[in-house]
Formats: structure tokens, C-alpha cells, sequence
């Protein structure tokens, strides 16, 4: 009996919550919405607004990555998690910006050539998809203008979600993370709408504009994320074949096929061929 009960207690401590504040080493300002990556697939996690977390269902022996930009990437044991939680910056180094800019071109466009269904109808848990894009542009220098992206809101509140950018490689492989300054989307409540089916709702496109980043587009181009967060705001109930709880919004898709990488348990996982979400991106270039 004892023995019995040694190992009930013992089960629980390890799958006890784990809570905790993620904080910049330098400024130890809380770090937001920063990504939690762990070893049990589908079972990520965001800092709030305050760079709290609240690790869930959780072993000793399970690890996590804090992934997020502008800092480097940290890996923790649970068994060695401490309450404060410090990531290094990453220094930007500045480039002369004496390149003037003012043509503009499109990148890519999809939204001419797009489906009628939501991609992946909406996502059970908080992931980081990346999605290549070609760089067809003649100029030598080019940097991103504005992105346009379709979306939906599930919920009442003010969904948030973010935008990253990584370098590729000439064999289309991620190789880092190239614009290090926070880009968050805070997308508008949902107007109210008279149809009953909820996925085809509020559809709303997001025009986000990065001219003032100097986002530079690589030769070989580049991987665009979208990083879907874990947090209450985004959560909503939703019924489809039975009752899950997802995380909004959720993106349209486009019939056009990209190659795609999620980060998953600490790397980078590449899936097959993959609906690109329609998205449309602009470009300035420097005059010919």
C-alpha cells in the first residue's frame, strides 16, 4: 500500500505544473509571446503579455526550447527549470542604409488563385510554420514592402499572432532567423455575421507593412513564419465532428503548393509539398 501510494505522489510531481517568467538578460524586462517549444509534440506554449508561462502536463525529464526573435534560442531540462528565465539578445549589427528603395514589385500573389476552405479548418495547439518563398526579382537589392495575409477570427476578443523571417539556403533548407525586431499582428474583433457556419466568417485580410524594417530579400529567397500562439485570447471551443479546443485564427489557403517547415521539439521538421496560405507579398526595389 505504501508503495502504492509512493508512486502516486511521485506521478504527480512530475506532471505538476510548471510556472515561470521569461526576461531579456540584459534589460530583465519579461520577454512577450515568446514561443515554448517542448518535447511532447503538440503540447507548446506562449509567454502572456507579460512573459509568463504555465507549463502543462509536464515530466522532470521533458525539455523545452524557447524559441522566439530576437534572441537565442534557449534549451531547458524541466527538472532544471528555475522561476526567471533569461534569453540573450541578439545584436543587430547596422548596415549602411544609403540605398534608396522605391519600386515597388510583387513578390508573390495568391490570392488570385485561392481555395474556398480554411487551411487545416483551425489549428488543435500553438506551432511555427514556414513557408518558402522564391525570389523572383531581377534586382540585386530588394527588401519586403508589405505582406497581405487572409484570416479569420474565431473568437470575441483581439486574436494575436506573428510574423517571422529565415534565411534559406540554395537547397531551400532554413538556416536562421534574419529579422530579429518583433513583428505581432493584433487582428480586429469580428463583426457580427449571420452565418451559422463560423469558418467562413469574419474573413478579414491583414495588410501588415515592414518597408521601414528593411526586410532584405535573399538571393535564394527566404521562409515567411506565421506563429500561431498559445494564449486565452486565442482559445475558442469550437464544434466540428466533436468538441476541440483550437487557437484562432485560422488562414485561408491558396491552391498554390510551397515547400513548408514546422518546428517541432527543438529543430526543424520539413513536410512535404504543402497549400501555401494566401498571402501576397510586395517588394521595393532599388531602380535598374
Amino acid at each position: 500500500m505504501k508503495t502504492t501510494l509512493f508512486f502516486f505522489f511521485l506521478t504527480i510531481s512530475l506532471t505538476a505544473q510548471v510556472k515561470g517568467v521569461v526576461k531579456d538578460s540584459i534589460s530583465g524586462k519579461p520577454i512577450p509571446f515568446a514561443g515554448v517549444f517542448t518535447s511532447k509534440e503538440y503540447n507548446n506554449f506562449t509567454t502572456d503579455s507579460k512573459g509568463k508561462i504555465d507549463l502543462k502536463n509536464l515530466s522532470k525529464n521533458d525539455t523545452i526550447w524557447i524559441f522566439t526573435t530576437g534572441y537565442e534560442t534557449k534549451r531547458i531540462l524541466i527538472k532544471e527549470f528555475s522561476k526567471n528565465i533569461y534569453l540573450n539578445p541578439i545584436i543587430k549589427k547596422e548596415k549602411h542604409q544609403d540605398i534608396e528603395f522605391n519600386k515597388n514589385e510583387i513578390l508573390v500573389d495568391t490570392f488570385e488563385n485561392q481555395d474556398s476552405i480554411f487551411n487545416n479548418s483551425a489549428s488543435t495547439y500553438s506551432k511555427l510554420l514556414a513557408f518558402h518563398i522564391e525570389n523572383n526579382l531581377s534586382n540585386d537589392r530588394s527588401i519586403i514592402d508589405k505582406v497581405y495575409i487572409e484570416t479569420t477570427n474565431l473568437t470575441n476578443k483581439k486574436n494575436i499572432f506573428k510574423i517571422r523571417f529565415f534565411e534559406s539556403d540554395s537547397l531551400k533548407n532554413i538556416t536562421k532567423e534574419y529579422q530579429i525586431n518583433p513583428i505581432i499582428i493584433n487582428l480586429k474583433t469580428p463583426k457580427e455575421d449571420r452565418n451559422t457556419n463560423v469558418m467562413q466568417n469574419s474573413i478579414l485580410i491583414n495588410e501588415i507593412n515592414l518597408g521601414s524594417e528593411k526586410i532584405e530579400i535573399c538571393q535564394n529567397g527566404f521562409f515567411i513564419g506565421i506563429e500561431i500562439l498559445n494564449l486565452k485570447e486565442n482559445k475558442k471551443e469550437l464544434i466540428l465532428d466533436s468538441l476541440y479546443k483550437v487557437f484562432s485564427p485560422i488562414f485561408r489557403n491558396s491552391k498554390q503548393k510551397t515547400l513548408i517547415y514546422e518546428y517541432s521539439e527543438g529543430k526543424w521538421k520539413k513536410h512535404k509539398s504543402f497549400l501555401m496560405p494566401t498571402i501576397k507579398i510586395t517588394a521595393l526595389t532599388t531602380q535598374n
